[in-house]
C-alpha cells in the first residue's frame, strides 16, 4: 500500500513538481504517523534531485534565489513560534490565502515574478511548510505561467533547498534519526517508480494543461488542509 501511495503521489510531483505532501502525507499518516514529515521529505529529496537533473537546462536561478531568501526567515520564524501559536487558526489562514490565490488566478490576475513577490511567496512557503505541511502552493502559484520544463526545474531546485533546511531542523530536534532513515528507504522504490511514470504525464500537461494542474493541486491542498483541521479537532 505504501508503494502504491508513494508511486502515485511521486508521479504527480514529477509532472507538476509539487503535490506529494498533499496526496501522500495524509494517507501515510493513517498507515504509520512516523512516515511524516521527515521520512517522506528525505525520500522526496531524491525525487527532486532527479527532477532537477531531468530539467537541468530550464532552472530559473533568479527565481530560486529570491524564493529561498524568503523561505529561510519564514522557516526560522515558524520554528520559533510553533510551540506557542495556535496552529489550527494559522492553518485556516494559510488555506484561505491559497484558495484566494487560486480564485484570483482563475479571474486572470497574474502574479508577476518580481523580486518582492518571489520573496513573499518564499516566506509564506517557509511558514506554511513548517507549520502545516503546505509549502508548495505559494511558490507554485507565482511560477504558474512558466513553461512546463522550466517550472518543474525551478520548483524542484527550490524544494531541494527547503528540504535541506527542514531536515536539518528536524534532525536538530531529534525527529530524524535511525528509524526515520529506515522509513525513508522503504519509500524510495515508490519515489523512483513515480519519477519514471511522470515523464509521459509531464509531456501531456505540457500541451497547455500545466497551469490548470497547478491551480487544481493548489486548490486541493487548501481544501484538504481545512478538512484535516476540522477532522482532527
Amino acid at each position: 500500500m505504501v508503494f502504491i501511495i508513494v508511486t502515485g503521489a511521486a508521479a504527480l510531483q514529477g509532472a507538476v513538481e509539487y503535490g506529494l505532501n498533499v496526496i501522500a502525507a495524509p494517507l501515510l499518516m493513517l498507515i504509520n504517523p512516523s512516515m511524516v514529515p521527515g521520512p517522506i521529505m528525505a525520500s522526496a529529496f531524491v525525487l527532486t534531485v532527479l527532477m532537477v537533473w531531468r530539467n537541468r537546462d530550464g532552472i530559473d536561478l533568479r527565481g530560486v534565489r529570491w524564493m529561498a531568501f524568503g523561505m529561510i526567515p519564514g522557516t526560522a520564524l515558524a520554528s520559533l513560534i510553533l510551540p506557542s501559536i495556535p496552529v489550527r487558526s494559522l492553518s485556516f489562514v494559510l488555506a484561505g490565502l491559497v484558495l484566494a490565490g487560486v480564485a484570483l488566478s482563475l479571474t486572470g490576475l497574474k502574479f508577476p515574478p518580481r523580486r518582492w513577490i518571489l520573496l513573499t511567496a518564499g516566506f509564506v512557503s517557509g511558514v506554511g511548510g513548517t507549520l502545516a505541511s503546505i509549502g508548495g502552493p505559494p511558490v507554485a502559484l507565482v511560477n504558474q505561467d512558466l513553461p512546463g520544463p522550466r517550472l518543474r526545474a525551478t520548483l524542484a531546485t527550490y524544494f531541494i533547498i527547503s528540504a535541506v533546511f527542514a531536515l536539518i531542523g528536524l534532525a536538530a530536534a531529534g525527529h530524524f534519526q535511525g528509524n526515520e532513515l529506515q522509513l525513508s528507504a522503504i519509500m524510495l522504490p515508490g519515489m523512483i517508480t513515480g519519477f519514471l511514470l511522470s515523464k509521459p504525464l509531464a509531456v501531456y500537461l505540457d500541451k497547455g494543461y500545466t497551469r490548470f494542474a497547478i491551480l487544481g493541486v493548489s486548490g486541493l491542498a487548501g481544501i484538504l488542509l481545512v478538512i484535516q483541521q476540522i477532522a482532527t479537532h
